[in-house]
């Protein structure tokens, strides 16, 4: 996780990584663990990330309110 938190200082790799945390958080169903992995790296991201990760996160926040009923 720490190499992907070093990789989204990189503006390429930074929307690479986003666009597929937002894809998995949108997964349902059986797929409740990619749900779940990408939440965990969410989580990593914020603490040890690229500051560009709270402002997305922010932008996101009703998509992610809406997994408190998952």
């Amino acid at each position: 996780m720490a190499d992907i938190a070093q990789a989204t200082r990189n503006y390429n790799d930074y929307q690479m990584i986003m666009s597929i945390i937002w894809k998995r958080i949108n997964d349902t169903g059986r797929n409740w663990r990619h749900v779940y992995k990408a939440l965990t790296l969410l989580e990593f991201l914020v603490g040890h990330g690229s500051k560009r990760v709270i402002d997305e996160v922010r932008e996101h926040a009703y998509q992610l309110q809406t997994l408190a009923y998952f």
